[in-house]
């Protein structure tokens, strides 16, 4: 985030904080008016599946394993930020909002007794070429700025 951006996200929350509201109010639902909410939630990424390498291991003559390896996400904190006017009973608000979402996870690997075989694009091996160790990381980042109309459908 540029420091332009992160100056103007830190003067809305300070001017939010001086409007007057009352916790109460904001539960009341005939309440009109300006409103900031901050938002932490922890999140994890799913459905990224990333196979990085696949261990072939034989621990007997008649058995042999194969483990498939992949990375294990973290669940990082992720904050949103909503700044809007509430129009009042029944006529919904306006607001804009700023959510973030950044992730970094690694693993490493080793042949362990086995053969340790890399993958590539997450699916291929890399021929028949095995390596004694392997080392994977990931970076999942998203930010996502929105204006939203909300309306209820029923009151």
């Amino acid at each position: 985030m540029t420091p332009v951006r992160l100056l103007a996200c830190a003067l809305l929350v300070v001017a939010g904080m001086f409007v007057p509201a009352t916790p109460a109010a904001a539960f009341d639902p005939d309440y009109k008016g300006w409103f900031a909410a901050l938002d932490l939630a922890a999140t994890r990424p799913s459905g990224l599946d990333q196979h990085f390498a696949n261990r072939i291991s034989t621990p007997s003559a008649n058995n042999t394993v194969v483990d498939r390896l992949v990375i294990d996400n973290a669940t990082p904190t992720t904050w949103r930020a909503d700044f809007g006017y509430g129009f009042g009973k029944g006529l919904g608000s306006l607001q804009v909002s700023y959510w973030t979402f950044d992730n970094d996870d690694s693993r490493s690997a080793d042949a362990n007794g086995g053969i340790l075989y890399a993958t590539l694009f997450g699916t291929a091996t890399l021929g028949a070429i095995s390596v004694p160790s392997a080392d994977a990381s990931s970076q999942v980042k998203a930010r996502t700025y929105d204006l939203d109309s909300v309306r209820p459908l029923m009151y």
